[in-house]
């Protein structure tokens, strides 16, 4: 009879047990951290890399267990039975839950703090953009073909990042709208990267002036015909595979809104947006390239040369920020996300490039400085007189003797290349 209560006991202990919240520690049942109990043993979960902590006696939620053992928090289902124990957290001793987060909670969770980030970001490089296109406009001398081409390159980026922006913070939108937005993006950004293909380009036809161009004169006309129709013809082909219903563009239809308010996959992406960014970024190497190596080979005593140096150098640090840096957004896309931080840095640094780019083109460059001296805010501020004596290359004025033994110097040049050839 004994033996037979003993066997009931212990059955009842099982049955009680069955729907027993998974302990965390043998023993006390005390934690030190989430992964380790107080005496040293590790938390009874494994294969978790990451684990947060819920308070039991949390006011602000309830932590409820079902009768299948599933950890609920207000409804919500948290976790199974073997992804999370029950444990008293030293030195409080509180009461909590350590639940194991899978990989793709992981992966969602850092994504939305990746979007958030880049919001805050794109904000700040909208705002730096707006200040650099302000500054080039209330200074004349700024406003020559070089400053014309910055402005309406920075004006498409500044386009590119507000839009962004109203996306990512928009919880529903209707498919109409998704898919104006997103032609907006895809327009914007390649409007900016047009227009620093003219920047690129302006710089070597001024140090390289080849003979096939020289009667050309109406390069303003010119550049804008290109800045502006370039994109525009980029989004009228991209529209015709879109909407256009043939067997032929099934394999290449881009799914603008499908997916999101952008491409519905990597490849679409590649070919409708990167490719035409690469053409451009590869264009404009060869430019540096070749001027480089033409001024480099000129008389180095001759001021025009040391201007022209700067303005090289200068712009090669706006190409960089622009253009070197969505090289890794295209190894991103080919490499399908892997060293995901290191992609999350790069988002950053191309998120912040509004910033980057004011400090390049205003803060540095010491030829705006001087010509915002005695220069008046909002009326209300009134920035240095000092900054007038800030001594620059690029400020440096050619005597007509300089400019002409520079001229004379570069024919001397093209004419013994000429020579040689023949």
């Amino acid at each position: 009879m004994k033996q037979i209560r003993e066997i009931f006991v212990v059955i009842l202990i099982h049955l009680a047990c069955a729907h027993c919240v998974p302990q965390c520690c043998h023993g006390e049942n005390t934690a030190k951290s989430t992964r380790f109990c107080s005496s040293g043993a590790p938390i009874n979960i494994s294969g978790c890399n990451v684990r947060f902590i819920m308070e039991e006696a949390d006011h602000t939620s309830v932590v409820t267990v079902d009768k299948d053992d599933n950890l609920i928090l207000d409804g919500t289902h948290m976790a199974v039975a073997n992804d999370y124990c029950f444990t008293k957290l030293e030195p409080a001793h509180k009461n909590v839950y350590v639940v194991c987060m899978s990989d793709e909670l992981v992966q969602q969770d850092s994504q939305e703090v990746q979007i958030s980030l880049n919001i805050v970001l794109q904000m700040i490089s909208v705002i730096f953009i707006f200040f650099t296109v302000i500054v080039y406009l209330i200074l004349p001398q700024m406003l020559d073909l070089q400053g014309i081409s910055i402005i309406h390159s920075m004006t498409g980026l500044a386009l590119a990042y507000i839009v962004l922006v109203v996306i990512n913070l928009s919880t529903h939108l209707r498919p109409l709208m998704c898919h104006f937005l997103a032609y907006c993006v895809y327009t914007s950004f390649l409007y900016a990267f047009f227009w620093l293909n003219i920047i690129c380009f302006h710089i070597w036809r001024q140090i390289i002036n080849p003979y096939i161009l020289a009667s050309v004169k109406r390069w303003r006309l010119i550049y804008h015909i290109y800045g502006i129709m370039g994109p525009l013809l980029c989004m009228v082909v991209l529209l015709i595979i879109h909407y256009v219903d043939t067997p032929y563009f099934k394999s290449i239809h881009p799914g603008i809104g499908e997916v999101s308010c952008w491409f519905k996959s990597s490849r679409e992406t590649f070919i409708y947006f990167y490719m035409p960014v690469i053409i451009l970024i590869s264009l404009n190497v060869v430019f540096f390239i070749w001027t480089s190596v033409v001024l480099w080979k000129q008389s180095k005593n001759c001021k025009k040369n040391k201007i022209m140096k700067y303005r090289v150098r200068m712009y090669v640090k706006l190409f960089f920020v622009m253009g070197v840096t969505w090289i890794f957004e295209v190894i991103q896309t080919v490499t399908d996300g892997h060293f995901r931080w290191l992609w999350y840095f790069l988002d950053a640094v191309n998120a912040l490039e509004g910033l980057i780019i004011f400090l390049i083109l205003v803060v540095f460059r010491k030829r705006v400085v001087r010509s915002l001296a005695n220069k008046t805010i909002f009326n209300r501020i009134k920035l240095p007189s000092s900054w007038k004596y800030v001594e620059d290359s690029e400020c440096e004025e050619l005597d007509v003797e300089e400019e002409l033994n520079c001229l004379e110097s570069r024919d001397e040049n093209i004419y013994t290349t000429e020579v040689q050839i023949k």
